[in-house]
C-alpha cells in the first residue's frame, strides 16, 4: 500500500475535533435483480475496509497457498525468508480465504526495503523460497492468480542516490512480467504490458487479467489474455474507480466522492459497460470491495459533520492541504520530477510532465498545465492553464497564465505571460517584460523591460529594452504586426495599428505613428539642441 495505517491514522485525528469517521456497507447481486441491500454494519468496519487492501498487498492467494512478495530479482537464488514474508504482512496473508478477491481505491502492492530479491511461498506455516523470476530486482510489481499460474507484470527499479547524497531518487517504471507455475516450479516471460504499470493489481475474470492504467480523466483498462500472450485494450468505464472480480464479472466501483462517478459492470462479449444502480454509501472516501459467496460487499469511510462544531479548524484545514501537497508531490518524485523540496510545491489542478522535469522551491501550478521533457522551473513561479515545451527554462518569479510556451525557450526572471500569448520555439522573454494576446515566432527576443499587447510579431526580432506597444486608444484595442528579422531599439513606443516591415530598424527612442517601411531606418525623435551658457535655477534662499 502507497499509504500505512500510521499514515491512515495520521490524517484520521485531523478531524477528531471537527468531524468524525463513520462507516456503512452493503451487498449488491449483479446477477440476481441488481439491487443494493444494506446489512447490520460490522464493527470497526473502517480497519476491514483498510484490512482488505493490506491482505492483497503482500500475499497473492493461490490454490489455498499464500504467496509472499517483496523486491524481485532475475538472477541467483532467493535470499532466505524467515518464518513470515519480508513484507511483515504474513498475518494478513494467514487469515486471507483462497475464494476471496478485493480491490480499492489504494494501491495493493508493498513496496518493501531490503537489496535481496525475494519470493516466497507459504507451506505448513513456514516460508520457502521459489525459483528466481526471469525480471530485474524491482519493487511494486502487480501479482494475480488466474487458471493455475501466478502472474507478476511491471513494478518500478529505484535509482540509487549517489553516494553521500541526501535524496529520493527518481525510479524507472518497468512493463515487463512472468508468469509461474508451481506445478512445474518455473517461470516463463510473457509480452510486455502497452504502457508502465506499479501499484496497481490486476483483477482476474473470466481467463483474462485486468489492468487499470491511471485514474479518473487519464484512466484507461487493458486486458491480459494468457490463451493468446496478448495485451488488448478495452473500454474505459465511465464512471471511473477501481476494478474488482464479482464471480466471472468485472465491475468498476468509484472509490471517491471527492471524483463524481457511479459503479459499472463490463461485458466482455460487446465490450461495453453498464451503470450499476447508485449504491447507498453516500459521501465517502477509500471505498473497498469484496465478493463473498455471490454477494459484493462494498465498504467505505464516511466523514459526518460534528454536531458540535460548526466548522472545522483552519488549523486542521491547513494541516490536512500540506498532508495532501506532500502526497502529490510524493506521486512527481515517483515519475521522476526533480523537486528541489517536497514540502514547498502547490499542485492546485492537474500537472502533467515528460521526462527529466525540475521543479525549484514555492511553485504554484493551477488549473492545467503541462510541462515538456527537461522543463526547468526556478523558484516562486505561478503557472495556471500552461504549456511549455520541451528544453524551456523559466527563471524565478515568473507569473503565467492561459500562454503557449514552444520548445527551448529562455524566460524571466520577473516575467509575466497574460491570457493569449503563444511563444514560438527558442524566445527569450526577460525580466519585467509582459506579454498579452500576443504571438511571438521562433528565435525572437524581448529581454528588458517591455510591454507588448496585441501584437504579431515575427522571427528573429530584437526588441529593446523599455519598448511598449500602445495598443489601447482609451475604448478599443489595436493590432501591432512586426514582421521577421526587426531590429527595435530601446524606449521606442509603437502607437497601433502600425506595422513594422520586414528587416527594418527603428532608432532608439523612436515613436512610431506610421508604418515602417522594410530594410530600412526609421527614426522619430526630437532634433538635439546645446544651449552654451545656459546656467541652472538656483534654490533662493530665505
Amino acid at each position: 500500500m502507497t499509504e500505512n495505517f500510521e499514515d491512515f491514522d495520521r490524517e484520521e485525528r485531523l478531524f477528531s475535533d471537527a468531524l468524525r469517521a463513520s462507516a456503512e456497507a452493503e451487498s449488491f447481486r449483479p446477477l440476481a435483480g441488481g439491487e443494493f441491500t444494506r446489512p447490520r454494519t460490522p464493527e470497526r468496519l473502517a480497519a476491514w475496509g483498510r484490512g482488505i487492501a493490506a491482505a492483497a498487498a503482500a500475499v497473492v492467494v493461490i490454490g489455498g497457498l499464500a504467496f509472499g512478495l517483496s523486491h524481485l530479482g532475475g538472477s541467483g537464488s532467493a535470499a532466505s525468508v524467515p518464518a513470515e514474508p519480508a513484507s511483515g504482512l504474513g498475518g494478513a496473508g494467514r487469515d486471507a480465504a483462497p475464494s476471496t478477491e478485493a480491490a480499492s481505491g489504494e494501491s495493493a502492492t508493498q513496496d518493501v526495503e531490503g537489496e535481496q530479491p525475494v519470493v516466497a511461498q507459504a507451506v505448513a506455516g513456514g516460508w520457502q523460497d521459489l525459483a528466481a523470476p526471469p525480471l530485474s530486482a524491482r519493487s511494486e510489481a502487480s501479482g494475480a492468480w488466474l487458471d493455475g499460474k501466478f502472474y507478476l507484470v511491471g513494478g518500478q527499479l529505484d535509482q540509487p542516490c549517489p553516494p553521500n547524497a541526501d535524496c529520493i531518487a527518481p525510479s524507472k517504471l518497468l512493463r515487463d512480467g512472468a508468469s509461474y507455475d508451481p506445478v512445474a516450479g518455473a517461470w516463463t516471460r510473457i509480452a510486455d504490458a502497452p504502457e508502465a504499470i506499479w501499484g496497481s493489481p490486476p483483477t482476474a475474470v473470466g481467463g483474462r487479467l485486468y489492468f487499470q492504467f491511471g485514474y479518473d480523466e487519464s484512466m484507461r483498462v487493458f486486458a491480459y489474455t494468457p490463451a493468446v500472450d496478448r495485451w488488448t485494450q478495452i473500454a474505459t468505464p465511465k464512471g471511473g474507480g477501481a476494478l474488482v472480480a464479482a464471480g466471472d464479472r468485472l465491475v468498476a466501483i468509484n472509490y471517491s466522492d471527492e471524483v463524481p462517478g457511479f459503479d459499472e459492470l463490463y461485458d466482455a462479449d460487446t465490450g461495453t459497460w453498464t451503470r450499476l444502480p447508485d449504491d447507498p454509501l453516500g459521501k465517502s472516501f477509500n471505498r473497498s470491495a469484496l465478493w463473498v459467496n455471490g454477494k459484493l460487499m462494498l465498504g467505505a469511510h464516511t466523514l459526518v459533520a460534528n454536531p458540535g462544531a460548526e466548522e472545522p479548524s483552519l488549523v486542521q484545514l491547513a494541516e490536512l492541504e500540506r498532508q495532501h501537497q506532500r502526497n502529490l508531490a510524493d506521486q512527481l518524485l515517483v515519475a521522476g520530477v526533480r523537486l528541489a523540496d517536497p514540502a514547498r510545491i502547490d499542485v492546485r489542478g492537474e500537472l502533467r510532465h515528460g521526462r527529466d522535469v525540475a521543479i525549484d522551491v514555492g511553485c504554484v501550478f493551477e488549473g492545467k498545465v503541462e510541462l515538456g521533457d527537461a522543463v526547468e522551473v526556478g523558484p516562486y513561479c505561478v503557472l495556471k492553464n500552461v504549456k511549455v515545451g520541451a528544453g524551456t527554462r523559466i527563471a524565478a518569479f515568473c507569473h503565467f497564465e492561459d500562454a503557449v510556451i514552444g520548445p527551448d525557450g529562455v524566460l524571466g526572471p520577473y516575467a509575466r505571460l497574460r491570457p493569449g500569448t503563444e511563444l514560438g520555439p527558442e524566445v527569450h522573454i526577460g525580466n519585467f517584460v509582459e506579454v498579452k494576446k500576443s504571438k511571438i515566432a521562433a528565435q525572437s527576443k524581448a529581454n528588458h523591460l517591455a510591454y507588448i499587447g496585441d501584437a504579431e510579431i515575427g522571427q528573429r526580432v530584437n526588441v529593446g529594452a523599455g519598448t511598449i506597444t500602445c495598443n489601447y486608444d482609451g475604448a478599443n484595442k489595436h493590432l501591432t504586426v512586426i514582421e521577421d528579422d526587426v531590429f527595435i531599439g530601446s524606449d521606442t513606443q509603437l502607437v497601433a495599428p502600425v506595422r513594422v516591415g520586414r528587416g527594418a530598424t527603428l532608432g532608439a527612442g523612436t515613436t512610431l505613428t506610421k508604418d515602417a517601411p522594410p530594410d530600412a531606418l526609421t527614426v522619430s525623435r526630437a532634433k538635439q539642441m546645446t544651449l552654451p551658457g545656459w546656467a541652472r535655477p538656483q534654490k533662493v534662499k530665505k
